[in-house]
């Protein structure tokens, strides 16, 4: 009897967690799972799912707490998905010690690419590889594992024996007509890397096709909708002016805002340190914040970035969830640093939010983005970026609504070209606007410490070069499907 009454309540509460969860309630939700966390009871891989819960409402602590109560068994797929949920939370120091602490048996290739993955996220560069390469002796199909060893290790390139074992690999899936699959796209993009080093750009540009084209994510992108989302964002912009509350600590966060491979990971790398200042990355915090508040927990933030009609009350949660969440993954701090890619949609709101801010917006070519955005296999989707004419599309929006942000002075533009070729005047340029001109400008960021997610992981770890502004002259022929379709698309809007 008292066993049935202890799972009626232990239902009764993850009822009542999803209740919670629809309803924006983050109090109910954390007292619900701090009540399943006393109860200790078993409830095995459910542990994920309530994580994932917290995790949606801004509290990572609380998510951590969560995975905690799990233990699954070293090695399995759920043994990955806690290190990688513990990693969403930014327990990357716990993760690090779980892996060292496996016993041999338990390094499956599935353990084996994780940590290939989280350490070429932290520049280690031999770890990564040597991961990479014991993956590849099980599964030497392995294209995720192909692109890790390609990202992580310098000395495969375009004339060795790896390059032809790739590419070997490559053609008989293609030609066996393999379904499409993420490892044969991870492939393709390792070998458009290596073809487009080695100056081959007729063979990258064929690779990227092919990866683009064995990418099994779907592509759902419609530029109808992001276009109606941007055109009400542009037109229900004018916000009444959010008072911060004296009961929350203020900050003076530095947004971040670009297009994907535009340098906001160079630009974020370059500004950590100063003022004591911390990255975050792509930790889409804000997005989260928003949808959770307007009941629309885990959608994008063209989903939500027309819920412009907030009340006080849900301004004032929003800016309480953002602060709970940087605060747990950075710690004692002056300032953060939030790259997301999603910012650009909520230029406005920051403003409301935190009028002390800095929001830095940061052009490349859009020529050079786009080729890179094509040839890039992004591990969080973007779908727009396996088709060239939706991703002048996508580009076109983002102008439309950087342009009606730089028409309000919410943000401070600095190019891509001027960051990589005059690097020490533009960064002095900023610092001046952050009011931390005293300090020096530092060169040397690429040595820093710390996790970066994003595909410029390996790039922003090597010194500035200016070889790498420019890339997609050599494919501007290739291109032509983009440059028509953006050309049209911001010819019509100057014709308006």
């Amino acid at each position: 009897m008292k066993k049935w009454c202890v799972v009626t309540g232990i239902n009764t509460a993850l009822t009542q967690l999803v209740g919670a969860l629809k309803q924006s309630d983050d109090v109910l939700i954390e007292a619900l799972i701090e009540k399943l966390i006393q109860s200790k009871v078993s409830l095995n891989e459910d542990w994920l799912g309530i994580s994932r819960v917290a995790y949606m409402a801004c509290h990572p602590k609380l998510a951590l707490s969560a995975l905690a109560q799990f233990e699954p068994e070293p090695g399995s797929q759920s043994f990955v998905k806690k290190l990688a949920m513990m990693l969403e939370c930014g327990d990357i120091a716990n993760v690090e010690s779980t892996l060292r602490a496996l016993p041999l048996h338990a390094y499956t290739p599935a353990v084996l690419h994780f940590k290939a993955t989280l350490k070429l996220q932290l520049g280690d560069f031999v770890q990564a590889s040597a991961s990479a390469r014991q993956v590849l002796k099980s599964y030497p199909a392995s294209g995720e594992s192909w692109l890790n060893l390609v990202n992580a290790d310098t000395s495969v390139t375009f004339n060795g024996a790896e390059y032809q074992q790739m590419r070997k690999l490559a053609e008989s899936m293609f030609l066996r007509q393999t379904p499409p699959s993420q490892s044969l796209a991870c492939l393709y993009s390792a070998l458009s890397k290596l073809e487009f080093s080695a100056g081959e750009y007729d063979l990258a540009f064929l690779s990227a096709q092919r990866a683009a084209s064995s990418d099994t994510r779907g592509n759902s992108y419609s530029f109808e909708q992001e276009l109606k989302a941007a055109d009400k964002l542009i037109k229900t912009t004018e916000l009444p002016p959010f008072l911060p509350d004296p009961g929350q600590p203020e900050i003076k966060p530095i947004f971040i805002v670009g297009l994907p491979r535009s340098g906001t990971t160079l630009l974020e790398q370059a500004l950590k340190g100063y003022s004591g200042s911390f990255g975050l990355g792509e930790c889409e915090t804000l997005t989260k914040a928003v949808a959770f508040v307007v009941g629309k927990a885990g959608q994008s933030a063209q989903s939500v970035a027309g819920e412009q009609n907030l009340t006080a009350e849900q301004r004032h949660q929003i800016k309480r969830l953002y602060i709970r969440e940087v605060t747990a993954l950075g710690g004692d701090f002056t300032q953060c640093i939030d790259k997301s890619l999603s910012n650009i949609w909520h230029v406005g709101l920051i403003k409301r939010l935190f009028p002390q801010s800095t929001i830095i917006h940061i052009e490349r070519e859009p020529l050079d983005s786009a080729w890179s955005c094509f040839r890039t296999h992004f591990s969080q989707g973007l779908e727009w970026s396996l088709d060239l004419e939706q991703i002048a599309e996508h580009f076109h929006i983002h102008y439309q609504l950087k342009e009606h942000w730089l028409s309000q002075s919410a943000l401070v533009p600095i190019k891509y070209v001027d960051l990589v070729n005059k690097f020490e005047e533009t960064m002095s340029n900023i610092l001046r606007h952050l009011k931390v001109s005293e300090q020096p400008v530092k060169s040397d960021f690429h040595i820093a410490e710390g996790l970066v997610k994003t595909a410029s992981v390996s790039q922003v770890r090597k010194p500035l070069s200016k070889t790498i502004t420019g890339d997609g002259e050599a494919v501007k022929r290739q291109m032509e499907k983009f440059t028509l379709r953006l050309d049209v698309l911001r010819g019509a809007q100057k014709a308006n």
